[in-house]
């Protein structure tokens, strides 16, 4: 079936043929399902990637408690809390990172043995880390003062299992 179009009583100037219009079908349903219930994706990020509980429960938008417990229905060994697991944000203070590996940084390593010289004589966290600061001994973030948490830490912290090959 065609329809012709006429212009003022003149020649049909085209035919154009009718076509019925498209047929459109929409799924109304829509199912969800939750990544931390996809075994596969909570081993990639946790076991292959090394992201924490935290870093993936903030990335798909769900409470920690559930990433773990879903951690521990799919079998996925979950790691000690407070462990290091394989990527350090930063490197502890007298390392530095070399090609991927820490390495004892030279100068950070020298004010490290000067907070455990410090200590040995008897002083408080709090007068070292006020004598650093007094002596102007960066810490690692630059330009920050030393407070008695962060002495606290670069003494607890061992460097016996750092390749020294860096200057």
């Amino acid at each position: 079936m065609s329809l012709e179009l006429k212009s003022g009583g003149h020649k049909p100037l085209a035919s154009v043929p009718i076509v019925p219009p498209f047929q459109l079908t929409v799924n109304k349903e829509f199912i969800y399902i939750p990544l931390y219930k996809d075994k596969s994706f909570l081993h990639q990020k946790y076991v292959v990637e090394g992201l924490s509980i935290d870093q993936i429960s903030q990335q798909i938008f769900s409470s920690k408690e559930v990433v773990r417990s879903w951690l521990m229905r799919h079998e996925i060994d979950v790691r000690e809390q407070g462990h290091h697991h394989g990527r350090p944000a930063q490197p502890r203070y007298g390392q530095k990172m070399r090609k991927g590996q820490a390495v004892i940084h030279q100068i950070e390593q020298r004010a490290v043995n000067t907070i455990k010289d410090l200590k040995q004589e008897g002083l408080s966290l709090r007068k070292i880390a006020k004598i650093l600061d007094q002596m102007k001994i960066p810490t690692k973030c630059r330009g920050k003062k030393w407070h008695p948490e962060m002495v606290k830490r670069v003494l607890s912290t061992s460097l016996s299992n750092v390749v020294n090959t860096g200057t």
